[in-house]
């Protein structure tokens, strides 16, 4: 259990070159710790913490996307992540910007940990690698029986390579914020990640996100035929569709979403009845893709225009996944459950089924 605390915490911020894998402007000297099964863990020292940072690599035979994918099912979390008992997203700001919160259940004597965090996606255009920053800020469920994280930053790095591989790194600096020292925390560095990374390398290799499209994301396949994740919910498993009535279809859908972005929505509320919120999109197998959330005292025209809108992206939506014959993962994404966070309106999704 001691050694899996940390790795835990690794984790609980949610998840190139391997230079990359680490924070720039601080000075590292990585030390092997663990190299089995085609997984390294590495640790070390940094300057003015009491505690170690981690990094752990290894290669993957699956696509970039079916790991970022994993990384964003948050309620997939406790099946690969050591000690995840729960991943709620709190707030989606843009395909890649978001903020979530993760409990762990960490058994006895140690207290459980809590995170609230920030997270940010970005692509590297000259090596096609993807990475992920996660950093704790304050925010989130404010009574909880766990020790908040406060100081932590997680990282994770795909970078796709010409033998049909992804190199997978995970970089981690945290500060526990509780009582157990810091050479005990130190000693906790090894077998966490090694495992979580190797359950993610079973999880993806496995095929189960095969089908997931990330939004943000443009695949190339080795037969050089892209797959355009656009803004669906569903991965095209054929080749690229010609013609310009997918493109124009895809097009008038961005259009639309962008129209409910400008949406002047108003977010005040007392209490979780005042907040209602909306399905977006549209999934192959049917229901919608995410939900969009907003106050009940808003603007009625807005309210109006927003359900008219997001009826229009189910339409094209499915539209979309005629035209593209994309499979689904069929997973029904039921309504979030909405509530009112100082005096916010905030949506908490259920897992997928």
């Amino acid at each position: 259990m001691k050694n899996k605390l940390i790795g835990l915490l690794l984790l609980l911020s949610l998840q190139g070159n391997v230079g990359f894998a680490q924070i720039s402007g601080v000075n590292y000297e990585w030390e092997e710790k663990k190299n089995k099964n085609g997984i390294a863990i590495y640790t070390s020292s940094v300057a003015g913490s009491p505690f170690k940072a981690v990094r752990g690599v290894m290669e993957v035979t699956a696509s970039v996307s079916s790991l970022v994918a994993l990384v964003e099912d948050l309620p997939a979390c406790p099946k690969w992540a050591a000690f995840c008992k729960k991943a709620n997203l709190e707030e989606r700001l843009s395909d890649t910007e978001s903020y979530a919160y993760i409990y762990n259940d960490i058994p006895f004597p140690v207290s459980d940990r809590d995170v609230y965090t920030h997270v940010v996606w970005s692509i590297d255009a000259s090596s096609n690698k993807v990475s992920m920053t996660s950093r704790a800020v304050q925010g989130g469920p404010k009574k909880t029986k766990a020790v908040r994280l406060t100081d932590a930053v997680s990282q994770w790095h795909f970078t796709p390579s010409d033998n049909g591989k992804v190199l997978v790194e995970n970089f981690a600096h945290i500060d526990p914020n509780g009582p157990t020292p810091a050479w005990i925390t130190n000693m906790m560095l090894i077998d966490s990640p090694f495992d979580s990374m190797s359950e993610m390398r079973k999880i993806v290799e496995s095929g189960e996100y095969d089908n997931t499209v990330v939004p943000f994301l443009r695949e190339v396949k080795a037969d050089n035929t892209e797959i355009d994740a656009g803004n669906l919910g569903d991965k095209v498993e054929s080749n690229v569709i010609e013609g310009e009535s997918l493109d124009s279809l895809q097009a008038s859908y961005a259009e639309v979403v962008s129209k409910i972005k400008a949406l002047d929505l108003n977010l005040n509320c007392s209490q979780p009845q005042d907040c209602g919120s909306v399905g977006i999109g549209q999934k192959a197998c049917g229901g919608p893709i995410d939900y969009i959330v907003f106050a009940n005292n808003s603007d009625e025209k807005s309210i109006t225009e927003l359900k008219d809108l997001a009826q229009q992206t189910s339409q094209l939506g499915q539209e979309i996944n005629t035209k593209s014959g994309v499979m689904s993962n069929c997973m029904f994404t039921p309504p979030p459950t909405l509530t009112c966070e100082a005096n916010v309106c905030k949506m908490n999704m259920a897992p997928s089924f």
